[in-house]
């Protein structure tokens, strides 16, 4: 009798609980949902003239001509974010609130992934007000759903997480990047014991074997886009012989911080390489925001997310985020060309 009113009683708590977190979902994806729209209305120009541009004429037009379209404003040619704006334009909704619809998509799937992995209620916060997520939220609309994609593989535990994944670079390119990095730090985590028990190990070989060809897809795309910046680049780097440190102090300082707090240094050793390779090839400044995701990540899933060291890059974003809003506000753009 006792045994079944414990399991009862655990019943009713455990139902408790789960309403309590279907409400708080709830809760934070319509508050989400407001403070995007809030976002995208004063939000005007600088990234979102193209981008309106391109989902005003779609409205009109036949989704084969929405593709050609999209490289016409946006210069891209990812099919599925074609596909996705073609939908919400031609059922009639207006562009804001079709893009905070996803925005609270993202919202909540974030939400799940802090919860599954114990963040604490400053990370929170913190990665709420970060200046790479209200980016996400307005100007880099691509990469929006590519990381919606990406969380909902995180969290899938069936033969959907690969279906996401592969549709990822579908919406952004830059997915290939962050799939390179995870099944880099996979190989690199499982290389030790290889060496060890001198055996082949099948999830290595197959690792190894997707990092390679997702390596070479991403080396053509980066070679196909940036092959006059690369050129240039090379060229530059011969004949002036420089080297500037203060350009990749971010990189290194997140690697560093990254070795310091993480317990498995070979994983996150892995996630940062290919960030690394293509940051010599395109530069710093398009991949901060790609090593910071990969810093967040590897520390979330390393149950290291909450060390105070941690919280020091996101207290930086945080408050430069402050500068973003504020021009958000004034100049109706995050990146005012003053």
């Amino acid at each position: 009798m006792d045994k079944i009113l414990v399991h009862s009683t655990r019943r009713v708590f455990e139902a408790r609980f789960q309403i309590a977190a279907a409400s708080g979902y709830i809760f934070s994806g319509l508050l989400g949902f407001f403070a995007s729209l809030w976002l995208n209305q004063i939000y005007r120009f600088g990234d979102q003239v193209p981008y309106t541009n391109f989902y005003n004429a779609i409205a009109e037009l036949s989704l084969l001509d929405s593709y050609r379209a999209q490289y016409f404003h946006l210069t891209s040619n990812e099919p599925a974010f074609t596909l996705v704006m073609w939908i919400g334009a031609n059922i009639g909704v207006s562009k804001i609130i079709w893009v905070s619809f996803f925005n609270t998509i993202l919202i909540v799937l974030i939400l799940k992934i802090l919860k599954k992995y114990h963040a604490n209620i400053f990370v929170i916060i913190l990665l709420f007000t970060n200046f790479y997520f209200l980016v996400a939220l307005t100007g880099a609309e691509r990469l929006k759903f590519a990381y919606i994609l990406m969380i909902a593989a995180a969290l899938s535990k069936t033969y959907w997480r690969w279906i996401f994944a592969f549709l990822a670079p579908a919406f952004h390119a830059q997915s290939l990047i962050y799939f390179c990095s995870y099944l880099l730090s996979r190989t690199f985590e499982r290389t030790p014991y290889f060496s060890f028990n001198n055996r082949f190990d099948v999830k290595i070989a197959v690792y190894a074997l997707a990092f390679s060809v997702f390596s070479f897809i991403l080396i053509s795309f980066l070679f196909y886009t940036y092959v006059e910046t690369i050129l240039y680049k090379i060229n530059y780097y011969f004949e002036n012989n420089v080297f500037r440190p203060f350009s990749i102090l971010n990189f290194f300082l997140l690697f560093l911080l990254g070795i310091l707090i993480s317990r498995r240094k070979m994983r996150l050793i892995g996630f940062f390489v290919p960030v690394a390779i293509v940051m010599a090839i395109v530069g710093p400044d398009r991949v901060n925001m790609i090593a910071y995701t990969v810093f967040f990540y590897a520390l979330l899933t390393d149950n290291r997310i909450n060390h105070p060291l941690a919280l020091l890059p996101m207290i930086y974003l945080s408050f430069k985020s402050i500068g973003f809003i504020n021009n958000v506000i004034t100049y109706g753009e995050g990146f005012p060309i003053i």
